[in-house]
Formats: structure tokens, C-alpha cells, sequence
């Protein structure tokens, strides 16, 4: 099983989303970085809240879906 990380909180390099890919022996990869919170010129930021996993287009992968505090989601597929 891998590992998502959401941080809504930050926006230095570790600040939105990572992935961690499972090794297969307890550990896990460095975490690959999918997206960053953001902060547009003169609006609030849009900090990402909450990920999600399924397969939404049936092609048998699993896609990946973020969510941002705007209420937008986002979706990654293969």
C-alpha cells in the first residue's frame, strides 16, 4: 500500500501534496511531489484539504483526486 500526504498548511517545498511509493519491506520511497499549495496575487490561498483514490474512468488504475479549499477538485488518471 502507498502513501498519500496532504499538508494544507505549508507553503514551502514540502507544503501540498506528496506520494510515497511502498517498497515492499516496510519502508517507503522519497516522496514524489504531485502539487503545491498556492497562493494567487490578492486572493486567499487555496491550500489542498483532502485526497481520494479510485478508479473513476473504469481502465482498471487507480486515479487520484484532490480537493482544495475553494471547494475545486482536482483529478490525476493514468
Amino acid at each position: 500500500m502507498d502513501l498519500i500526504v496532504v499538508d494544507p498548511d505549508d507553503f514551502g517545498p514540502h507544503g501540498g501534496v506528496q506520494v510515497y511509493l511502498n517498497n515492499g519491506n516496510g519502508t517507503f520511497t522519497p516522496g514524489q511531489f504531485v502539487r503545491g499549495n498556492e497562493a494567487p496575487i490578492d486572493s486567499p490561498p487555496g491550500l489542498f484539504a483532502s485526497a481520494a483514490v479510485g478508479d473513476l474512468n473504469s481502465d482498471g488504475c487507480s486515479d487520484l483526486v484532490l480537493t482544495d479549499t475553494y471547494g475545486l477538485a482536482y483529478v490525476f488518471s493514468t
